[in-house]
Order: C-alpha cells, then sequence, then structure tokens
C-alpha cells in the first residue's frame, strides 16, 4: 500500500471534497506543532494546529470524490488502497470535531477574553476552509463575525479593541 499520500476529506457548502497531498509533513508545519506542544499552553498549541493546518492546505487542489479516486488511480494506488484511503479520510473528519481544535469553534465556547462562539454559519471566511462564526462579547453583549480559526483570540471590536468583524 502506498503511504506517501494522504487523503483529507472535508465537507463543503456544495458536498464534500478531498485533496489529495504528498505525507512527508517533516517540513515547517510539523516543526512548529511539534514544538508548541512542548512549550506552549492548550490554546496556544490549537492556534498554531490550525494555523498550520490552514497554510499546509492553502492553494491546494480540491477534488469531488470521483476526481479524488481518478487522482489517486493516477498515482498508481489500485482500487483497494483508494478505498481505504477515502475511508480513513472520512474516520478522521468524522472524528475530528470531537479534537481539540474543534472545541474552541463549538457554541458555547468561551475564550480567554470572554468572548462567546454563538453558532457556525454557512458563509465562507477569509481563510482557507473556514467558516464565519458569530461571535458574542460577554462583557458588552456585542455580536460580531468572525474566521472559525481565530475564535480561540477574538477580542471584542466594540469595547476590547479587537479586530474588527468580517464583513458579510
Amino acid at each position: 500500500m502506498d503511504t506517501h499520500v494522504v487523503v483529507v476529506s472535508m465537507l463543503q457548502p456544495d458536498g464534500e471534497r478531498f485533496v489529495v497531498v504528498d505525507a512527508d509533513l517533516r517540513g515547517d508545519f510539523v516543526e512548529r506543532f511539534a514544538k508548541a506542544w512542548v512549550t506552549e499552553p492548550a490554546e496556544e498549541r490549537v492556534r498554531v494546529f490550525q494555523q498550520g493546518w490552514t497554510d499546509f492546505l492553502q492553494g491546494r487542489r480540491v477534488f469531488t470524490e470521483a476526481d479524488a479516486r481518478t487522482e489517486l488511480a493516477d498515482r498508481g494506488l489500485v482500487t483497494e488502497e483508494i478505498e481505504d484511503k477515502i475511508l480513513k479520510a472520512r474516520r478522521f473528519r468524522e472524528w475530528a470535531p470531537e479534537s481539540l481544535a474543534e472545541r474552541t469553534t463549538a457554541p458555547g465556547y468561551i475564550n480567554v477574553h470572554r468572548q462567546v462562539v454563538v453558532r457556525k454559519t454557512d458563509q465562507p471566511a477569509t481563510a482557507p476552509f473556514q467558516r464565519v462564526y458569530v461571535m458574542r462579547c460577554g462583557d458588552c453583549g456585542h455580536e460580531y463575525e468572525v474566521d472559525g480559526c481565530d475564535t480561540h483570540v477574538r477580542r471584542c471590536p466594540a469595547c476590547q479593541n479587537g479586530s474588527p468583524p468580517i464583513p458579510v
């Protein structure tokens, strides 16, 4: 089996999509995450992982399932290997919402600046593979929109001099 290919599954507004990447993950993303895992508190580890993963996937081709299967076949994988890669990608995507990185976007999550995640929208965010989330300030009640990868660090734009919200 070809272990040099990783398939990532993600849900988009128009359906499930896949990214096919070479599995050589020894680059900057892994090094930054490994260092943060040892030296940083949990929220910083989440930020480093989310930003690194977003950077890693940025600019990569996104496939439908049929096109992902064709891409994998073109890379020399046989039907059984392709099925295994697609299944693993789906299992990881289903598991991922329970992971540490997704907890900071769950409705009700409160970050260190007392900003509460209210809900996820269907609006694409400014960061790749992200969605817009609505947040509410625990101090003044102001609601505003942010990229999902920023929920853990946002400050209120109305009363805490936070960054402007995403225009929707």
